[in-house]
């Protein structure tokens, strides 16, 4: 033992346990990494968020592109799903929800809107929807797969609010 003290010592027979237990766990848990990600995917113990976040980000990008032709650039909603979005959208958006903004950027700039189906916040978004014609709103169901296996379907609900025209 190169930096331990003097007093401690191992045996060669128990260096040996030692060495064969440190690759014997990395192993083992690489063997048993697919088994645990199917039991993961079939009891469903984990919030959609963290489920969805990374599809809900592809559906909110190619609304965004097919209704402003431009990089998205704030993400607003429920907090979660705002965070979610943010971390995994390529354009990588700053997520309104909960933090100080300047409104007059956001405006200028637009922003996407997500929520939980049936929520108030999905609700708020049906009204600001019906409020101003250029407002674009989808109702979407994701379900994730895992080697076939379906997951629990959740419904979201996405605002695109477009950019301001800049003769405005």
């Amino acid at each position: 033992m190169l930096l331990s003290p003097p007093a401690i010592t191992i045996a060669p027979w128990n260096g040996r346990k030692i060495l064969a237990l440190t690759t014997a766990v990395p192993i083992v848990s690489l063997l048993a990494s697919p088994a645990v990600a199917i039991i993961v995917h079939r009891i469903q113990r984990l919030e959609p968020t963290a489920v969805h976040a990374q599809l809900l980000a592809k559906q909110v990008e190619e609304a965004w592109v097919a209704s402003s032709g431009q990089s998205l650039r704030f993400i607003d909603g429920i907090t979660n799903l705002a965070n979610g979005v943010a971390a995994y959208a390529k354009d990588r958006p700053r997520a309104l929800a909960g933090v100080p903004v300047n409104l007059i950027e956001v405006v200028r700039g637009g922003k996407a809107v997500v929520c939980y189906a049936g929520t108030q916040c999905a609700r708020d978004a049906l009204t600001a929807a019906l409020q101003e014609p250029e407002n674009r709103l989808i109702n979407t169901i994701i379900t994730r797969n895992y080697l076939g296996w379906s997951g629990i379907p959740q419904g979201y609900v996405i605002l695109i609010v477009p950019p301001e025209p800049p003769n405005r």
